[in-house]
């Protein structure tokens, strides 16, 4: 007869009556070939392998394969179908490709990872079937407590028991002692310290197994009661109880209830207080707000600017009316003549003053001189413009030779008799006055005064032009040895009271 042949590990069954006398031969055989089932390795080496290779029944019969070598193509290895059986895989490859184990009959592959797998199958297309795998799977090599308190404090294997005290910076107490009934962990500045809570006043403490209870030892409030302050309850209340009312005059409050508007203050009436604004009285304005009240003064004054000389007026800030006093130039006075001609000249008219457009005042007229027709003194001013109040300069005086001078400016003095004498210059406004000859006892007129003009306007610009009206020239002196000028007039001048 034939011998046949098993289909997973390919062990010969001798047929009837074969191997008479020599049955040792295929018995030794199949025996071998179990023992390397069961313990054999298959080493495979899958440099410059590629593609699918069919392993031989020598190949997978051992339970153990291990895979060497370096991968320069994916590489699938197959289980012949209908052979099925368990296998250890041991991966020990390198390469950056795919190792692979599956059945020749179809079904599912399983890829090898590095490291040691457990695949199996049953030789249909079910395909091959991962047991488990050693890759991947985390381990703990060496344990170790480090700086926590634990024990072992150093890296250690094998079946490792933790002991120690747990420290406070790693989240514990670092304490050992079993607590009693109430204690606590309590901070020491390093650490902790069991300990139990200390009852201050009115304070009772009671410490149980695993409890503690807080309570108050003090009488606290027995009632409540607002008194005389208007807040209710107003008699003795006990319970929850909830402040209302109006807190009266007599306690500190107000008495008043009622929502005050933009402005509005307590002011006191006699026996409590009402919520009113304040009232503005003469010269004083008030601006009520949300949370203010401002206070200014109306029509004071704010500001004198003076003017001697052309220029410009700049309007100071909250002004908002203006009294401006314009006062022109002052004539010139007359010239005498020295017993020779010529004779004297007159004097010049002063030049006028002007606010903007507001007011203007006239200057003063010169004086003629003795020898020109009709000899007499300088009129005064006149003839402005805008004035509230115009007041017409006084005239230059003729006999004794004066400049004017009442009013808006102090004209030019009398010449001294005895000496030949210049006239003297008029102060701001003012005449000059003539000149004095000594031997002949002439005596020339003096200049008029100039203009004043008082004016109120409510309409003051940011800025105004002003002009100062000059003083008039002066008379010249006649001819001889004797003969003297006359004095020049003096200039204007602008005075501006700023009001609020």
């Amino acid at each position: 007869m034939t011998s046949t042949f098993t289909p997973n590990k390919n062990l010969e069954l001798p047929g009837f009556n074969d191997y008479v006398d020599s049955w040792n031969t295929p018995v030794n055989a199949d025996f071998t070939a179990v023992d390397t089932a069961l313990g054999g390795v298959t080493n495979l080496n899958a440099t410059a392998v590629s593609g699918d290779v069919t392993l031989t029944s020598t190949q997978y019969r051992p339970i153990q394969i291990v895979i060497s070598g370096t991968l320069t193509a994916n590489v699938r290895y197959l289980i012949p179908a209908s052979v099925g059986g368990q296998w250890t895989i041991t991966n020990s490859t390198s390469g950056a490709f795919t190792l692979k184990i599956a059945s020749a009959a179809g079904g599912s592959d399983i890829t090898l990872p590095s490291g040691t797998t457990m695949v199996s199958c049953d030789g249909t297309a079910t395909g091959m079937r991962l047991s488990i795998t050693s890759t991947g799977v985390a381990r703990v090599d060496s344990f170790s407590g480090g700086t926590t308190g634990l024990t072992p404090a150093v890296a250690t294997t094998g079946a490792v028991t933790l002991a120690g005290t747990l420290a406070v910076a790693n989240g514990g107490t670092g304490l050992t002692a079993a607590p009693v009934s109430g204690q606590i962990p309590i901070g020491n500045g390093t650490g902790y310290t069991l300990g139990q809570l200390t009852a201050g006043a009115g304070v009772s403490i009671t410490n149980g197994a695993g409890s503690i209870t807080i309570s108050s030892s003090g009488t606290g409030v027995a009632s409540f009661s607002g008194g005389t302050t208007g807040l209710t309850p107003s008699t003795a209340t006990t319970g929850a109880v909830t402040l209302a009312g109006t807190l009266a005059v007599s306690n500190g409050g107000t008495g008043i209830t009622t929502t005050p508007t933009n402005g509005q203050i307590p002011i006191g009436n006699g026996t409590t207080y009402s919520a009113a604004t304040l009232t503005a009285g003469t010269g004083i304005s008030i601006t009520n707000g949300a949370g203010s009240v401002t206070l200014a003064s109306s029509g004071a004054l704010v500001n004198v600017q003076v003017f001697t000389s052309s220029g410009t007026y700049t309007r100071t800030s909250g002004v908002t009316k203006a009294v401006v006093v314009a006062v022109g130039g002052g004539g010139g006075g007359a010239g005498t003549f020295g017993n020779a001609s010529p004779a004297g000249g007159n004097g010049g008219a002063g030049g006028t003053t002007s606010f903007g457009s507001h007011v203007s005042a006239a200057g003063g007229g010169g004086a003629t001189s003795s020898a020109a027709s009709g000899e007499r003194p300088g009129a005064g001013g006149t003839g402005g413009t805008g004035a509230t109040i115009a007041i017409r300069g006084c005239p230059g005086l003729f006999a004794s030779g004066q400049g004017s001078g009442t009013g808006g400016g102090q004209g030019g003095a009398l010449p001294a008799f005895g000496t030949n004498n210049t006239g003297n210059a008029g102060v701001r406004g003012g005449g000059g006055s003539g000149g004095f000859e000594q031997a002949y006892g002439a005596v020339e007129p003096g200049g008029g005064q100039g203009e004043t003009c008082i004016k109120y306007t409510t309409t003051v610009g940011a800025t105004e032009t002003v002009t100062i009206g000059a003083g008039g020239t002066a008379g010249t002196a006649g001819g001889g040895a004797n003969g003297r000028a006359g004095g020049a007039g003096g200039a204007g001048y602008i005075i501006v009271y700023e009001y609020s």
